[in-house]
């Protein structure tokens, strides 16, 4: 039987500046992306998040050149296993991690 797969293309924004890490000896980053608009309207919005990673020499182009609000385009992404965890009211909610295969940043080169 042939393994399906997803491929993911988005555009957004960064929710928060990326912080490199290592873990295992890789260089490793994650991303969080926010899609849609928030309206003062609560019943309004349209937002969605989802949730990447970057490895190797993309974690460190991402976390050096990134910040909150960033505009980047995610053009080749796969998505990894889900991830299971409990909210604050002990209630299951499911996360997909999806890694990063290219993307690009939109915004100007940032001021020192």
């Amino acid at each position: 039987m042939a393994k399906g797969f997803a491929r993911i293309e988005l555009l957004g924004n960064l929710g928060s500046k990326p912080e490199l890490k290592t873990v295992k000896g890789r260089d490793d980053t994650d991303l969080d992306v926010l899609n849609g608009k928030i309206a003062v309207n609560v019943d309004e919005n349209t937002v969605q998040w989802y949730s990447f990673e970057l490895w190797g020499a993309r974690a460190k182009a991402g976390a050096g050149h990134l910040d909150k609000g960033s505009k980047v385009l995610i053009s080749d992404a796969t998505m990894l296993e889900p991830h299971v965890w409990k909210n604050n009211e002990g209630k299951d909610m499911v996360d997909m991690k999806v890694r990063i295969n290219e993307w690009h940043w939109l915004d100007s080169k940032k001021e020192d």
